[in-house]
């Protein structure tokens, strides 16, 4: 058998990560985990451009959704359901 290299192009990568694309990617598995919480409206969804890669965060949008993270944990919850666990 022949060997073989891999080069991982790196700027390719980093560009991959941070493109608009992706930022949609990260932002519709976020709506799903902020919709699987059973409270979307306590919820919000943000999404960022980093230095390496894009980013998405669900966080509480009022109080109730923080009691709902502080008491229940919903955000892990709401994965887990979006992951099918």
């Amino acid at each position: 058998m022949s060997k073989t290299k891999f080069v991982l192009n790196r700027k390719g990568v980093r560009e991959l990560m941070n493109s608009p694309e992706m930022q949609k990617i990260l932002t519709e598995k976020a709506e799903t985990v902020r919709v699987m919480t059973g409270k979307p409206d306590s919820f919000k969804v943000s999404t960022q451009s980093g230095k390496t890669r894009a980013n998405a965060m669900v966080s509480a949008g009022d109080k109730k959704g923080l009691r709902l993270i502080l008491d229940k944990n919903i955000l892990i919850v709401a994965m887990n359901r979006s992951r099918g666990k």
